[in-house]
C-alpha cells in the first residue's frame, strides 16, 4: 500500500466507530487470505480464531465508544486569539453625529495609548471604520460580526459615557457569557444597571470584572497607565 494511501486511511479514523469498522474489514481481509490456505482442522482453529479476535474488536470498540465517544483525530492546533482587546462602547443610541463623533474620537485615542502604552497591537472597535451615523450596518451584520470579534478577543473593554438604551450592554453579556476579562468604565453620576452594578463582586459565577467610575476621559487612560496593562491581569487574580 502506498504511504500516501496508508495515510489517508490512518486520517479517516477519526472516532471509535471509525475504528471499529476499520479493525473488522482488517480481520475480514486476514480471515479470506489465510482460510484459502488452511484446510480441515487448521481452518477450523482459524476460523474460531478469528470470530474470538472480531468478538474482541467489538466488544472493544464498544466500550472505547461509551467512554471516550469524542473524535480521536489529533486536536486542531489552538489558534491564538486575533483581538488582544475588545472595545465596546454606545454608538447607534447617539442622538446627534456631533455625540457619536465625540465619542468615537475618545475610544480611538484610547485605542492608541493601549497600543503604544500596554502593547495591545491587536484592538477591536467596531466604530473603528465608522466615521459617522450614516456609516451603521445593518443591525442583524453588526451583531455577527460583533460576537464573532468577541469571542476571538482575550479581553473585553466597556465604556459607559450617559445613559443611554444601547446594544453595548448585549456586547457585555456576550463577553460575560464567554469568559472574557471584563473591564467597565463609567462616567460619575451614571448608573450600570443593577446586575452590572455588582458584577465586580460576582465570585467564580463570572469571569473577573472591574468597574472603574471617571470624570474626564484622561481617568480612563490614567487607569492603565498607572497598571502598565496589567489590569486585565489583576482583574483575572480578584
Amino acid at each position: 500500500m502506498k504511504s500516501e494511501t496508508k495515510a489517508s486511511v490512518i486520517e479517516s479514523v477519526k472516532t471509535p466507530i471509525g475504528l471499529l469498522a476499520l479493525s473488522v474489514l482488517v480481520v475480514e481481509a486476514i480471515l479470506a487470505a489465510l482460510s484459502a490456505k488452511a484446510q480441515g482442522k487448521d481452518f477450523t482453529i482459524l476460523t474460531v480464531g478469528m470470530v474470538l479476535i472480531l468478538g474482541a474488536v467489538v466488544v472493544g470498540g464498544i466500550v472505547l465508544a461509551l467512554h471516550k465517544p469524542a473524535p480521536m483525530a489529533k486536536e486542531a492546533t489552538t489558534t491564538r486569539p486575533r483581538y488582544q482587546v475588545f472595545i465596546s462602547a454606545p454608538m447607534a443610541s447617539f442622538t446627534s453625529d456631533e455625540e457619536y463623533k465625540q465619542s468615537r474620537k475618545e475610544v480611538l485615542e484610547l485605542t492608541k495609548f493601549l497600543q503604544a502604552h500596554c502593547k495591545y497591537k491587536d484592538i477591536f472597535y467596531a466604530g473603528a471604520q465608522l466615521k459617522d451615523r450614516a456609516s451603521f450596518e445593518a443591525a442583524d451584520l453588526s451583531l455577527d460580526a460583533d460576537i464573532a470579534a468577541i469571542r476571538d478577543s482575550v479581553n473585553f473593554i466597556f465604556i459607559y459615557s450617559a445613559p443611554a438604551v444601547t446594544s453595548a450592554f448585549i456586547e457585555v453579556g456576550v463577553a460575560l457569557a464567554l469568559g472574557k476579562p471584563c473591564v467597565v468604565h463609567v462616567r460619575e453620576g451614571v448608573r450600570l444597571p443593577y446586575l452590572l452594578q455588582n458584577a465586580a463582586s460576582a465570585g467564580t459565577a463570572i469571569p473577573p470584572v472591574r468597574i472603574y467610575p471617571y470624570k474626564s476621559y484622561r481617568d480612563i487612560l490614567n487607569v492603565y497607565k498607572v497598571h502598565d496593562g496589567a489590569v486585565f491581569q489583576d482583574a483575572r487574580r480578584s
